[in-house]
């Protein structure tokens, strides 16, 4: 069983309301980001009629989190499964936990360009409902050479 680690982009998001990144954002990738909708939208043509419901980021800032992976039996690189290391709800208050990543939110299209700078190919973004409860997009990392 293969882990990895990596500082991911933890992005906060609404539905209901457009956010734009500022233009540098991740290596200059704003806009690609405020464009970047939602992996499992096919199966959802309502979230087009909700003002940005089909879209990955919405109104939030990103903070860092951690990520994992591990590889299945006989399986290989990108097929594997993802964790996030996020703030989570339980019955005794918020807590730091690894939740797993649902396999219909990982987008494996990475911003334009990103990897060409060594420091940002092993940057993962994840975004999340604004009470931080659902995982809506996830763009894992490259994997290390």
């Amino acid at each position: 069983m293969m882990h990895r680690y990596a500082t991911a982009l933890l992005l906060f998001t609404l539905p209901a309301q457009a956010h734009e990144h500022p233009k540098d954002f991740a290596g200059g990738n704003g806009e690609w980001f405020d464009q970047l909708e939602r992996p499992d939208n096919a199966q959802h043509p309502e979230r087009y009629r909700t003002g940005g419901g089909h879209l990955c980021c919405t109104d939030k800032d990103a903070t860092a989190v951690q990520t994992k992976y591990q590889i299945p039996e006989g399986g290989s690189y990108p097929e594997a499964v993802w964790y996030v290391r996020i703030r989570i709800w339980t019955y005794t208050g918020y807590q730091i936990d690894w939740v797993k990543v649902p396999p219909h939110v990982i987008i494996y299209k990475r911003p334009p360009g990103i990897d060409d700078d060594p420091a940002m190919r092993n940057k993962a973004w994840v975004f999340l409902t604004a009470a931080g409860t659902m995982i809506m997009c996830f763009i894992p990392p490259l994997p290390e050479n």
